[in-house]
């Protein structure tokens, strides 16, 4: 039972000490605030895209959609995933040792404004972990039609003997408003 607690913990994004997440408003809410300064509100207006067609699906409650994964080895042709298409049976995409490769996430907001989005993803190798990491990507305006890209830094494949055979990653998206 300790075991399986334990194990559950390392899946979790560790909480940032201190952090307090920001309070929560709608985007027609910070669009009526301070409707008299005619600057501030062009510069709101920049941010959100004036906060229209910021419906993607009305019968979806999501707030991020998320369209595809794209794996950039570098000297090769990018790979493309539909995240929607994964499973943990199926082979997802192969890279070879020491390759560098760079991940990039295509998304969709819609609805309300997106605070704190992270990436957390764990690696595992045979069962066993083998690394952990969050990766904040920022905050987002809706917009049903734009589609942003997030690219990650890059990263390598390990090499060596120890290092070569089959990795699962389990990747979430985090929003700070939960």
């Amino acid at each position: 039972m300790a075991a399986e607690k334990k194990e559950n913990d390392d899946e979790q994004p560790e909480e940032t000490a201190g952090y307090k997440v920001a309070a929560k408003k709608g985007v027609d809410d910070i669009m009526n605030l301070h409707k008299d300064d005619e600057s501030l509100q062009k510069y709101k207006a920049n941010l959100m895209g004036g906060a229209k067609d910021k419906i993607i699906d009305e019968n979806d409650k999501r707030q991020v959609f998320f369209d595809a994964l794209v794996i950039e080895p570098e000297g090769q042709k990018p790979i493309e995933l539909d995240p929607s298409k994964c499973s943990a049976d199926t082979l997802a995409f192969t890279l070879k040792e020491k390759a560098k490769y760079r991940v990039v996430i295509k998304f969709r907001v819609q609805r309300e404004i997106v605070l704190g989005l992270k990436r957390f993803v764990v690696i595992k190798r045979k069962g066993i972990k083998v690394d952990k990491s969050t990766d904040m990507m920022g905050s987002y305006a809706p917009d049903a039609k734009k589609t942003y890209d997030h690219p990650f830094s890059q990263e390598i494949v390990p090499d060596g003997m120890l290092a070569r055979g089959t990795y699962t990653a389990k990747t979430q998206f985090i929003d700070d408003d939960k």
